[in-house]
């Protein structure tokens, strides 16, 4: 699905140095255009909501299970200069998290020796006693791209994995089972939701272009049915099969998607970045007939022409240029009934991420560090507690926002990775509903929420 180009990661000190000589003027209207008075000064104050979650610290895996403070689960020591650190994801049972590293040749989990794929092996630990399961046998080795989200349990023993354009199954057990899920090509991103699998592909792939699109599927016993097209997102540019610096393809044999998205926790609603212009085919269920107003309709099924002549159309009239914005849709599960989100947005490098809260009300949208407004929540519904236009997050003064959105469980906190402009110093960062922020961890990245 989408390439994101800034990922919280320990190793990216070099990003938050080369954008200190950004301006970065997080203030703003919701409209996206720069403020006419620059927006005081945010001062964090420490703040741990409610909820249990997981982040990186110091080369390893930290969790908050309880009323107490963080403690170290993993000990692996890996160098944060050299470690790279993907998704966390929690098990629906909380009993286990799984991660994405690369930390060659520090830890366990060498995968490959070429930069430019940038994927890291999963790992699998136990909360309660940080015992690590690495799924880095001669039978049961698996990587997965360290940008965007590629972990998905299905059940407390059941771990989907987005690696190499297909879903691997990975059943926890000794030694763990690896199975491909046949059928999905091309996949980039994946998240569960309920009974449905939701995915971000690339299908008609000719002369290295093709098309993102957001499909939905049921996995059932190992096997996949009613796969679906929910929604086309836009044209993509399949990436070099070798690169260096930061924006390199995470995994060269899966042609990411570089538009965002996601979808709602009952499964009922999705949001996603899609290209100006671009058209979704129709539902995929076929809808119920309406019943006809007239009682005998049957007997006369072709109906009868209007006796009213065609009205002519009016002129066009000469076409204002409006401004190109950020293009992000909130729809139905089948892609139907799809609104504006963010509407006014400038489209300052597209989307990040998109996030859904818990409870399914509010939708976090993060962009990339460099433009001219910072993270935003939007409601889903009138009579939210932010309003149905896009309320702005601001970090504090000299803080570059990046990494994957994490809601916390009660979806009144979000939080973020934030990243001291020229320092390279990275803190939790968490943010109210109302804009308030707090620290949540300092010298931490990678959050990830349990239950949410």
């Amino acid at each position: 699905m989408r390439q994101r180009h800034l990922v919280a990661l320990a190793t990216l000190f070099a990003v938050a140095l080369a954008i200190a000589a950004c301006s970065l003027p997080f203030g703003g209207s919701s409209s996206g255009a720069a403020p006419a008075t620059p927006t005081p000064p945010t001062t964090p104050t420490p703040t741990t909501p409610a909820g249990e979650y997981a982040f990186v610290r110091a080369g390893d895996v930290w969790a908050r299970t309880g009323i107490g403070p963080a403690y170290q689960v993993t000990f692996l020591h890996v160098n944060d200069v050299a470690a790279a650190w993907g998704q966390i994801a929690w098990s629906p049972d909380r009993a286990q998290i799984a991660f994405i590293l690369r930390a060659p040749p520090l830890a366990p989990g060498v995968t490959s020796s070429v930069p430019g794929q940038n994927t890291g092996t999963v790992f699998v630990v136990n909360v309660a006693n940080g015992t690590v399961l690495s799924l880095n046998g001669s039978a049961s080795h698996l990587t997965a791209p360290l940008l965007g989200r590629h972990l998905a349990w299905l059940s407390p023993t059941s771990l989907l994995v987005s690696a190499e354009g297909k879903i691997q199954v990975v059943t926890i057990g000794a030694p763990p089972a690896i199975v491909p899920l046949a059928g999905p090509q091309n996949v980039w991103e994946i998240a569960v939701r309920g009974a449905t699998l939701w995915y971000s592909s690339v299908a008609n792939i000719q002369n290295d272009t093709g098309t993102g699109e957001l499909r939905a599927v049921t996995p059932q016993n190992g096997a996949l049915t009613g796969d679906h097209l929910v929604a086309t997102l836009g044209p993509v540019t399949l990436p070099a099969t070798l690169c260096g610096g930061f924006y390199c393809p995470p995994d060269t044999s899966t042609p990411a998607v570089p538009y965002a998205w996601d979808a709602s926790a009952d499964g009922a609603h999705v949001a996603y970045q899609q290209a100006p212009g671009v058209t979704n085919p129709p539902p995929t269920a076929t809808p119920t007939p309406k019943p006809s107003a007239t009682p005998h309709a049957a007997s006369s099924p072709t109906p009868a022409p209007s006796a009213r002549a065609t009205p002519t159309p009016s002129p066009t009239p000469t076409a204002t240029p409006v401004p190109a914005t950020l293009h992000i849709v909130l729809a139905a599960a089948d892609g139907s009934g799809a609104a504006p989100l963010f509407a006014g947005l400038p489209p300052e490098g597209g989307a990040i991420d998109l996030a859904f809260s818990p409870d399914g009300k509010y939708i976090a949208l993060d962009v990339p560090a460099g433009a001219t407004f910072g993270p935003y929540v939007q409601a889903t519904a009138a009579g939210s507690a932010v309003q149905t236009q896009p309320a702005q997050l601001p970090p504090p003064n000299g803080t570059a926002i990046g990494g994957l959105i994490a809601w916390s469980p009660d979806s009144q906190n979000v939080s973020f990775t934030g990243t001291g402009i020229g320092t390279g110093s990275q803190a939790i960062l968490t943010f109210t509903l109302t804009g308030q922020v707090g620290v949540t961890e300092t010298n931490a990245f990678d959050i990830g929420w349990a239950g949410a």
